[in-house]
């Protein structure tokens, strides 16, 4: 076969795979630009939004004699809420622990409201609250 046949033959070939992956294109769905900007979720609903479909005991809250206990198993902590506060463990073999309490409230340029350092705890399936005088905390 001479230089001239194969290069025609080459053309050919690449013409047709031009066409079929045209063809391919055209058949394939294509996206809306609906589909393409994803919608915001607004911070006061991101929590219902990642839970929404999960189904599993990695995240929940458990009620004990002494408050509830939190787990978070894709953030691999554990949480504790009890009348001293909140106690957040690492799952992670090295981790540690924080202990978070407010110990006041106020404003920048105003009063400012010492807290009690122990309150009280409720939960239901879906929230803990720990109340003290003057916040609750959830």
């Amino acid at each position: 076969m001479n230089d001239l046949s194969s290069i025609g033959l080459r053309l050919k070939s690449s013409t047709t795979t031009l066409l079929l992956l045209t063809g391919l294109l055209a058949a394939s769905p294509r996206a809306t630009a609906q589909e393409a900007t994803p919608t915001p979720i607004p911070f006061s609903e991101l929590g219902a939004k990642a839970t929404a479909d999960y189904k599993g005991d990695a995240i929940g809250i458990t009620p004990t004699a002494d408050g509830a206990e939190l787990r978070t198993g894709f953030q691999k902590l554990a949480g504790t809420v009890t009348a001293a506060g909140l106690r957040l463990t690492s799952n992670e073999a090295e981790g540690g622990s924080l202990q978070l309490t407010a110990s006041a409230v106020g404003r920048v340029h105003g009063p400012v409201q010492a807290l009690s350092t122990t309150g009280s705890v409720a939960s239901t399936a879906t929230l803990v609250s720990f109340t003290r005088p003057g916040l609750v905390e959830e």
